[in-house]
């Protein structure tokens, strides 16, 4: 079974783990602020955005948006040069760059397939914490033919 989704999360865990931003965690609840700076990556949602007509051969492929979820949590005391701000954007271009600049998850999404990006959110807003928590939501579009569900 060739399965992308799978082949997807891990490439993305793996490229997190070499950017330089601290741990990479994977599926966990609640963490320690004594563990910052991290990064949590959720498995988060996917997506069928084209399926076969009724009747359709089964080679059809059905298009699937994965989109996972990355948290960055930076530590609590910054350098006194660097302001919170500087700290998030940083992070932002560096966790983007890597994504969308990935030859290997291109490879996975494959020809017909597509990287993009949902959404970016921090927590630098009125009426919130204010820590410089920052989530970045991308989406792997990637065709999974029905046959690849065989185990």
């Amino acid at each position: 079974m060739n399965d992308r989704r799978q082949l997807l999360l891990d490439q993305l865990a793996a490229l997190l783990h070499g950017i330089g931003l601290g741990t990479v965690y994977r599926n966990r609840g609640e963490m320690s602020n004594a563990l910052r700076p991290f990064l949590s990556l959720c498995d988060g949602t996917e997506t069928i955005t084209r399926t076969p007509a009724n009747g359709a051969r089964q080679s059809i492929p059905l298009l699937i948006e994965l989109t996972p979820e990355i948290t960055y949590y930076p530590a609590l005391q910054l350098a006194p040069d660097n302001t919170l701000s500087e700290v998030v954007g940083l992070a932002r271009i560096t966790i983007l760059s890597a994504i969308l600049l990935d030859m290997e998850l291109r490879g996975i999404v494959g020809p017909n397939g597509r990287i993009l990006v949902a959404t970016i959110e921090t927590d630098l807003s009125i009426g919130k914490r204010m820590t410089g928590e920052l989530t970045i939501r991308p989406i792997f579009v990637y065709p999974l033919l029905l046959s690849d569900l065989t185990p």
